[in-house]
């Protein structure tokens, strides 16, 4: 995470082996909107009519009512259509997939795993290791956890320091957990 630049790391993916599914977890960011803009990029470039963006959500109602479920997906939905709405026009398909977790890496790896994705792309937001203490890596441990190939979609130089991860209410007051 590091990396002044964006990093692709592919475990198992031989030369042979074209990308033909590509999934594009989002959290509704500018840095998850690059990330986008990126893999329709990939996508169009290899000729693909589609990539899946997913977003993890966690619901942290102790109880519900009947009709929950579908009010979380009309929300979802919604969400998905004013983040696509503000992208620029991409030349694929967007197909938007909503998981309910508390677990966001588990999460984007099962769903990558399950549904034989060639490749993940994410976006990083480069923290140093101290600022990784404070704030938890989806990216870093997804790097870590993954069988299937990964691109870390990164800012030329982007960086976050351990104090402007502890002193930017940006990051500690959010309603959901987020990742990049």
């Amino acid at each position: 995470m590091k990396s002044p630049c964006s990093v692709w790391m592919a475990p198992r993916l031989p030369a042979d082996e074209c990308v033909s599914k590509i999934l594009v977890p989002v959290d509704f960011s500018k840095a998850s909107a690059d990330a986008l803009r990126t893999a329709a990029l990939l996508a169009a470039s290899r000729g693909l009519a589609d990539i899946t963006a997913l977003h993890v959500y966690f619901d942290p109602a102790i109880t519900t009512y009947d009709g929950r479920a579908e009010a979380l997906a009309v929300r979802e939905a919604r969400r998905f259509d004013r983040f696509l709405s503000a992208s620029p026009r991409l030349d694929v398909e967007v197909r938007t997939v909503s998981v309910e977790s508390s677990n966001i890496p588990g999460t984007i790896l099962r769903v990558a795993g399950e549904q034989a994705f060639d490749l993940i792309v994410m976006a990083t937001r480069g923290r140093s290791a101290a600022a990784a203490m404070l704030l938890e890596s989806v990216t870093g441990r997804v790097f870590a956890g993954s069988a299937t190939a990964v691109l870390a979609v990164k800012k030329y130089g982007a960086y976050l320091g351990f104090f402007e991860a502890l002193f930017d209410r940006k990051l500690w007051g959010r309603d959901e957990p987020t990742f990049g």
